[in-house]
């Protein structure tokens, strides 16, 4: 069950992985969230 689970897990981050790599203008703006989301958690 937990290998399965790790493996599904692996997939789905290896595409995603080559997904983000061909989105080079979405992973900037997605950075850009990111970023601003750890300054707001850090303000509040």
């Amino acid at each position: 069950m937990v290998m399965s689970l790790v493996k599904t897990t692996r997939n789905v981050l290896r595409g995603y992985d080559v997904w983000y790599l061909h989105n080079g203008y979405l992973k900037r703006s997605f950075n850009g969230v990111l970023k601003f989301v750890e300054v707001a958690v850090i303000f509040l």
